[in-house]
């Protein structure tokens, strides 16, 4: 039977959900915050980052 958008958009939110659980529950378990994992994690994966870089890469930037 074919999903509505409805259902695949509310299974698309439970797998984030998941998703961002087993993040936090692997961070807590290295001794460290989200935010912190994010930003090893950038600079692991671009090892010449810049500062501004980073934040831009880990916190959402409006353009007003």
């Amino acid at each position: 039977m074919k999903q509505t958008i409805h259902e695949q958009i509310a299974m698309y939110c439970n797998l984030l959900n998941e998703w961002q659980v087993a993040y936090e529950a692997y961070a807590k378990s290295m001794g460290l915050s989200n935010t912190a994992l994010d930003i090893l994690t950038t600079i692991y994966e671009n090892p010449n980052c810049t500062q501004k870089e980073i934040a831009d890469s880990i916190f959402y930037q409006s353009k007003l």
